[in-house]
């Protein structure tokens, strides 16, 4: 149903809101998340011999 007749039968936004997921569902998704962006470690930097250096 669009919003044109949603509106004119009259049915609210909440009619088109996604149906929640079952809680095992639930669970399984939080799992595949990883690690929270602060616990991650620090990506390692190229070393001396990786970098080029531009002299002018």
């Amino acid at each position: 149903m669009d919003v044109e007749t949603a509106i004119r039968s009259r049915r609210t936004r909440k009619a088109f809101a996604p149906e929640p997921l079952p809680r095992e569902l639930r669970a399984i998704g939080l799992l595949n998340l990883g690690y929270p962006r602060q616990e991650r470690p620090v990506p390692a930097r190229p070393g001396a011999d990786e970098t080029v250096a531009y002299l002018d």
